[in-house]
């Protein structure tokens, strides 16, 4: 199998296709931000009880999240930049869903159980958790795949990452973290910094997600890929 994965190239090739389609990340960060806002001013006018407000916000904005992750997936693997996708729901967004939702389940009871055994450890409990990071990274690829409607099992995204578990790591987990380090020191003490903070946020999230749709490119079409969980055809990649 033919891998071309080096982590200069793919952070080149992430900045190129933000820088070359501009106009759509713009757009689909605009209309992100847009509907947060909107969805916000509605649940203020409904006044709902704090408990139901928070579900629901949660709620849409996980969806939101999801339908823009698909799309930014899709633009990259398929060249594929209709924005009016953005109101529309497909199988790809519900099985993206799912699989996000059981992700976040399986690593939120594996962490829960790991602070309750290690939390008077902290070198023991850092040194779990990048373990968890590493198998993390090796995994993710299954995402831009869902997008693009390839349905590919976890065996098969572990073997297909076999030998580039450090450049994942740096890129998938190591750089998100960093990045979102520092969105932490952004001050939110006026409506201009909150505005400033969630923009940014917005932006950052797409540059990631178009990190991880590289990072899926770069592992190319093999025999034996083809015969069992086939990655997207190359042909379509060239387009």
């Amino acid at each position: 199998m033919i891998v071309k994965l080096t982590i200069s190239q793919i952070l080149n090739d992430t900045f190129y296709s933000i820088s070359e389609n501009f106009n759509f990340y713009f757009i689909i960060a605009s209309l992100f931000i847009g509907f947060s806002y909107m969805f916000g001013m509605v649940l203020g006018i409904l006044s709902l009880s704090a408990k139901s407000t928070l579900y629901s916000a949660v709620l849409f904005i996980t969806l939101l999240s999801i339908k823009v992750a698909v799309l930014v997936h899709q633009s990259v693997l398929m060249n594929d930049f209709k924005v009016s996708n953005l109101f529309k729901w497909s199988k790809c967004d519900s099985k993206y869903f799912i699989k996000s939702i059981l992700l976040v389940i399986v690593i939120g009871m594996i962490t829960a159980f790991i602070l309750s055994i290690f939390s008077s450890s902290k070198i023991v409990l850092i040194i779990v958790l990048m373990l968890i990071g590493l198998i993390m990274a090796r995994i993710l690829i299954i995402f831009p795949a869902t997008a693009v409607d390839e349905d590919m099992r976890l065996s098969f995204a572990w073997n297909l990452s076999k030998g580039y578990t450090g450049s994942l790591f740096f890129l998938l987990i190591c750089i998100p973290a960093i990045t979102n380090k520092l969105i932490e020191y952004i001050p939110i003490n006026s409506t201009y910094t909150q505005m400033f903070y969630f923009v940014f946020s917005v932006l950052i999230i797409l540059f990631e997600i178009t990190l991880l749709s590289h990072c899926y490119q770069s592992f190319e079409d093999s025999p034996e890929s083809i015969e069992s969980d086939s990655l997207i055809d190359t042909k379509t990649l060239k387009k």
